[in-house]
């Protein structure tokens, strides 16, 4: 090693130069090795998440929509499509564009209340328990839900009752039709709805005998005070909690909008009680 001294300087003054010199050495060599520390974190972080984007993605194949879909709808027990508006629009497309004067249409005198329609093919008779099932759907996606009422009065008339004809000097306003001739009542229809899940993945509602004759789990939801997104999630949850193994990857495939799109307007509950959540 060579060393090259100052003849200005003393011995002294040479000696504590050098040693200055060592001691910034030194502080440079920490400073260089807690720069390697650093980057070798960096780089593992880095690896790890290679790792993990090289993993398995489960990519969601979105269907493509039936044209009933932008409605309320569900199939009843006898596999009898029913529709349904969300709003005053689609309540003016129902029934101008998808109900004949044989139909079957379902209203309340409340207002904000949706026009549910059954299809009528010829002279075929609907069951009873058909038409329970739409008054509960009625009442269940009214404004009632948001209110926190429970039962609701609902009726059904003909397609053919049901007119955009105002009498004189009235006006009817998007999604108001008039009612004409004799109501049919169902008195106390309760507001109570499940929501469920299909054998390919799909979630449902409606009434619910319904959703049980169609869905592989389902659950009651009634008006309670829960926002839906909560709600939605209380679900998610319990179908984890019920499906079995080989469906499990389907409810990890569901997302809370994928629930809160069927959830009726307003805040909502599971439903308490002896009665089974899932089956």
């Amino acid at each position: 090693m060579r060393v090259i001294v100052d003849l200005s300087k003393s011995a002294v003054e040479n000696a504590q130069h050098y040693y200055k010199r060592a001691k910034k050495s030194r502080e440079k060599i920490k400073g260089a090795e807690k720069a390697i520390t650093r980057t070798r974190s960096k780089l593992e972080d880095a690896r790890t998440a290679e790792i993990e984007v090289a993993a398995p993605v489960r990519l969601r194949v979105q269907k493509e929509r039936a044209w009933y879909e932008v409605f309320r709808w569900f199939k009843a027990t006898d596999g009898r499509l029913v529709i349904g508006g969300r709003d005053a629009t689609t309540n003016e497309i129902i029934i101008k564009k998808h109900t004949a004067d044989k139909d079957i249409v379902f209203h309340s005198n409340l207002a904000g209340s949706p026009f549910m329609t059954v299809k009528v093919e010829g002279d075929e008779e609907i069951s009873e328990d058909v038409l329970n099932q739409v008054a509960q759907a009625t009442a269940s996606y009214s404004k009632a839900w948001g209110m926190g009422y429970t039962t609701l009065d609902v009726f059904w008339v003909l397609g053919s009752q049901v007119s955009k004809s105002a009498p004189a000097g009235e006006y009817l306003t998007k999604g108001s039709f008039m009612i004409y001739g004799k109501k049919n009542y169902f008195h106390n229809a309760d507001l109570r709805l499940a929501i469920g899940m299909t054998d390919d993945g799909e979630i449902v509602s409606g009434p619910v005998e319904a959703v049980i004759a169609n869905t592989i789990c389902h659950v009651v939801i009634v008006p309670g005070h829960k926002k839906s997104g909560q709600l939605a999630r209380d679900i998610i949850a319990k179908f984890h909690a019920g499906i079995g193994d080989g469906d499990r990857d389907k409810v990890k495939a569901l997302g809370v909008d994928d629930i809160q799109r069927v959830i009726p307007a307003g805040k909502g509950a599971l439903e308490k009680g002896p009665r089974r959540a899932i089956r």
